[in-house]
């Protein structure tokens, strides 16, 4: 473990340095992930001119649940597309030979070798807009608020990360289909729209099958002190069931890859 969390602090070490040779792009960046931070943001503005309720969430109740979405946007688009994107070329392309003959576990490998931390804007964005919310809403804050906070955010990041991965990962069956990696950002979006906003079947879909309608909703039912025990728990049991799953499918399907060589 401490071989693996040296290792990607390298990871970030390199992220960084990288980001400062290019700072035109890094500052680009910025400024694009904080313009569609704006966009999402006028778009409830406008939506909430028109109605006073969205699936029972008030205006500042909305945004609170936006500051989460941001943050997990930042992890989303920061930490896992860098890697996700090249998965696909890797297998087609039999680049995959060079990871897998590391003496590190190959799903790691492939999965942090790349950050941009050019997503600071959508962490910024999302402290203003829990701020700002904060001082309409009941807010609470204890250790244990805090603590449960830590643990949803680590677990909504490991739930983004194994769904998208072992959506990616079926690359290795359907050859050259290397547009299913933009599949799983779409789905993303639902974060952003409180769960019982859906009808009930879509609810348990992405409650228990596609889990993305928990990752920002669960945090800020915690911050508004409404949140049942169970929904903080579920989350981390997900997190780890799907952590599992994606482990055991990449290494099932890494028998079906053909190397450069072969």
């Amino acid at each position: 473990m401490k071989r693996y969390l040296k290792l990607y602090l390298t990871q970030w070490r390199y992220g960084l340095i990288s980001s400062m040779v290019y700072r035109t792009n890094f500052m680009m960046w910025f400024f694009v992930d904080l313009a569609w931070g704006a966009i999402s943001l006028i778009f409830f503005m406008a939506l909430y001119s028109n109605l006073t309720l969205l699936g029972g969430w008030t205006y500042f109740q909305m945004l609170l649940l936006l500051g989460c979405y941001r943050f997990f946007s930042a992890a989303f688009w920061g930490l896992l597309w860098p890697n996700m994107e090249r998965i696909p070329q890797m297998i087609n392309r039999g680049e995959l030979d060079l990871w897998i003959t590391k003496p590190v576990d190959s799903q790691f490998l492939v999965s942090t070798r790349y950050i941009r931390l050019n997503q600071i804007s959508s962490v910024m964005m999302g402290c203003g807009l829990i701020y700002y919310s904060s001082k309409f809403l009941p807010f609470v804050f204890t250790l244990w608020e805090v603590l449960s906070l830590f643990f949803l955010l680590i677990s909504g990041i490991i739930i983004l990360y194994a769904v998208w991965f072992m959506t990616v990962t079926t690359v290795f069956y359907f050859g050259r289909l290397n547009n299913m990696v933009n599949l799983f950002p779409e789905i993303f979006n639902i974060a952003q729209f409180p769960k019982n906003a859906f009808p009930i079947f879509i609810q348990v879909i992405i409650t228990f099958v596609i889990p993305v309608g928990i990752i920002a909703y669960t945090p800020a039912q915690i911050v508004m002190g409404r949140v049942l025990w169970w929904e903080i728990w579920l989350p981390i049991i997900l997190a780890v069931g799907f952590l599992y799953l994606s482990h055991r499918f990449w290494n099932f399907a890494l028998k079906s890859y053909t190397s450069a060589s072969s």
